[in-house]
């Protein structure tokens, strides 16, 4: 009886584990559903950090959106994956609450800025104590959160985000919220529009306009494709494929 008891107990957690691995895996195919960003730079590649932003990149995705492939997927994926699905929902929360509760401008609204190039979907823009605000949605994990001081500056990554889209939108002010995962809890900051801060996204977006305007494309950067930066490239195959003109 023992035996057969144990036996039972061994099944059962081969079921579990067979299915844990599926659930993980549609967190991956959830991943490879959404479609590959082409064409003109949207908000969140003109934010990258200088170590990851390539002009080359964008100006390939921009000319040869056909070239474009779904990054090879990796172990942790699927965990990444499942951070970025909650990450939606946590935004959903928020805006159906301002829908339902507040004054709405817009909604996870899609723009495209024809002078800059660029895509770019606010989080949710507010009409609040007479004038309109920005606003900003971010989660993050317990110890990151409690080392955020609302009397100081806000996350740089978030204020930085937040103060793009107010400069291009023409509003003066944003709202920085920030929900902590583990206990959700909130911390809010607000932001005033800062030009100098924008800058340097600005000459960014104009690069690429430049260059997909003039059909330039600018020199490689990665010296193999075996790069960290060029790991994450959905151009990469085609950028070292040697069918690109290249500038002299």
């Amino acid at each position: 009886m023992r035996m057969t008891i144990a036996h039972q107990r061994s099944s059962l957690r081969t079921v579990a584990a067979l299915f844990k691995q599926e659930v993980e895996e549609m967190f991956v195919q959830w991943g490879l559903s959404k479609p590959l960003r082409t064409g003109a730079p949207h908000v969140s590649a003109i934010l990258q950090s200088d170590s990851e932003w390539c002009l080359r990149r964008q100006v390939l995705l921009a000319l040869y959106p056909e070239e474009a492939r779904p990054l090879e997927q990796k172990p942790w994926d699927a965990h990444q994956n499942a951070v970025f699905l909650h990450g939606w929902h946590l935004h959903e929360k928020y805006q159906r609450l301002f829908a339902e509760f507040g004054q709405i401008v817009e909604v996870e609204c899609s723009h495209f800025d024809e002078v800059r190039f660029l895509h770019f979907t606010p989080d949710a823009v507010i009409f609040w104590a007479g004038q309109r605000y920005v606003v900003e949605i971010k989660g993050y994990k317990l110890d990151h959160f409690a080392r955020l001081d609302e009397v100081g500056d806000p996350p740089e990554a978030a204020w930085h985000q937040c103060n793009l889209y107010m400069h291009v939108l023409g509003i003066e002010r944003g709202l920085i919220l920030v929900e902590c995962k583990d206990t959700q809890e909130l911390k809010v900051w607000c932001i005033e529009h800062d030009a100098l801060l924008a800058r340097p996204y600005m000459d960014r977006c104009y690069s690429v306009k430049g260059a997909v305007t003039t059909g330039h494309i600018p020199a490689r950067i990665c010296q193999s494709c075996q790069e960290h930066r060029a790991e994450k490239c959905p151009v990469r195959d085609f950028c070292f494929s040697g069918r690109i003109k290249e500038n002299s």
